[in-house]
């Protein structure tokens, strides 16, 4: 399995509050983001992962402490030149570090800490998952489901369910995430979010996707600073 990490993003709304370092290196109860979202998928370290991010950003450094940190032994970092139009298009931009194509992917960001045990391999299942949880507003991509956890149902901002996707996405294969990709249209988003690549599958009789409830208070999204205090009320707006 390739595990993709996305940290492409321009990081607009911690800008816009005065940050000054990328969004990856910001540190919260003394870990960066960067960490934090690893610490989410400790029970996937085995696997390869693939780092996307922006060059400007000079995120070797901090990568390759984290992996050594938390034994994560194989990984690789691509550097883009300039910021992508979402984050389906920089997990794409992963394809020069995949060895197999038909072997499964995860992709993930630096938003959002999961406690490490509620995420777990034996999880996965179909042709691809995504695990949600119960959450408030409309700012989420929402998922509905059968009583055996199939997913009937996705949408990127619009509440159709109480159960908001974590962040993390499994396909069954990246060349069946990069045909997904192609076939999605895309209409009416401001970026090219992963989400919606969904439908396709969801459509396809022959193809299953399923989702696995976790509990809300594994959940921590540290999407911008007012999602970070909700978790750590010490955090400060540091400018540094």
């Amino acid at each position: 399995m390739n595990v993709i990490i996305t940290m492409a993003g321009e990081g607009r709304r911690f800008r816009e509050a005065g940050f000054a370092v990328p969004k990856h290196r910001i540190e919260v109860r003394g870990k960066s983001l960067l960490a934090w979202s690893l610490e989410s998928l400790r029970s996937f370290y085995q696997h390869s992962f693939i780092f996307v991010s922006r060059r400007e950003y000079i995120a070797r450094s901090e990568i390759e402490q984290s992996c050594r940190t938390l034994g994560i032994a194989k990984y690789e970092h691509l550097e883009l030149p300039e910021p992508t139009d979402g984050q389906a298009t920089s997990a794409l931009l992963a394809r020069p570090a995949i060895e197999d194509a038909e072997a499964p992917i995860l992709i993930y960001n630096i938003d959002t800490y999961v406690e490490p045990w509620a995420l777990q391999p034996e999880m996965i299942k179909g042709d691809g998952w995504i695990p949600a949880f119960s959450a408030a507003g409309d700012h989420w991509s929402f998922v509905t489901f059968d009583p055996a956890f199939k997913v009937t149902a996705i949408t990127e901002k619009i509440r159709i369910s109480e159960f908001a996707t974590v962040g993390l996405y499994f396909f069954g294969s990246f060349n069946l995430y990069e045909e997904c990709y192609r076939q999605c249209r895309f209409e009416g988003y401001r970026e090219k979010f992963v989400a919606p690549l969904y439908q396709r599958l969801i459509e396809d009789p022959c193809r299953e996707v399923y989702t696995t409830v976790l509990a809300p208070a594994a959940v921590h999204v540290l999407g911008t600073p007012e999602d970070i205090r909700n978790w750590a009320p010490e955090f400060h707006s540091s400018r540094t």
